[in-house]
């Protein structure tokens, strides 16, 4: 493992588990080691953007396959980041606030971290499983992998911002569009023989 990327997971690890045991140990000093844990927190992410996301960015997004999936869990893990990180500074700002002041940044976070993240990279690993299925998707394809990250886009800025009208745009699409991707890349799978599998 490169040292950067080193450097990164440690810092990741470390800012978490220095967050965890703060909030059960010394919760009178959390505003004050919440401070190193956002110095670390920043630190990893900034590592992460300067190896990866340049890569991810000059993605061919209009080709299907598994290497724009991959490049788009990249950038929602920014804005998972993002979000967890604006939620604690909030949080470290005014620890008197009620829950439901953090709720819809939690949420938010959640979503970009399990769809944008998580099933981008699931949905990858189902197209590097059956590589020997290359006759693609067309333009179904197309219209499900954009409906699912925009339509997810649509709904965080809907979260983020409480704003309802975009909410109820983004959920039904990126929902919709979700179920038609999963089902081609199930069939996809089921139609190969794995001969090809890079995975």
């Amino acid at each position: 493992m490169p040292i950067l990327g080193l450097v990164q997971v440690v810092a990741l690890f470390g800012g978490g588990a220095l967050l965890a045991v703060a909030s059960l140990f010394f919760p009178a000093e959390i505003q004050a080691i919440g401070g190193i844990y956002l110095l670390v927190e920043l630190v990893a992410v900034v590592l992460f953007i300067v190896r990866i996301l340049p890569t991810a960015v000059r993605t061919d997004w209009m080709t299907d396959g598994p290497g724009r999936y991959l490049s788009m869990s990249v950038l929602f893990v920014v804005a998972a980041m993002a979000l967890y990180m604006y939620l604690v500074v909030t949080f470290l700002g005014d620890p008197t606030q009620p829950f439901e002041n953090f709720f819809p940044i939690l949420v938010a976070s959640d979503h970009a971290a399990f769809i944008g993240v998580t099933t981008n990279v699931l949905v990858a690993l189902m197209l590097l499983l059956a590589a020997d299925r290359r006759d693609g998707a067309g333009v179904v394809g197309q219209i499900v992998f954009w409906g699912v990250n925009v339509g997810l886009l649509v709904f965080l800025v809907g979260l983020a911002g409480e704003i309802s009208v975009l909410k109820q745009i983004g959920a039904p699409v990126m929902g919709i569009s979700l179920i038609v991707l999963l089902a081609i890349a199930t069939m996809r799978l089921r139609a190969s023989d794995l001969s090809e599998s890079r995975a």
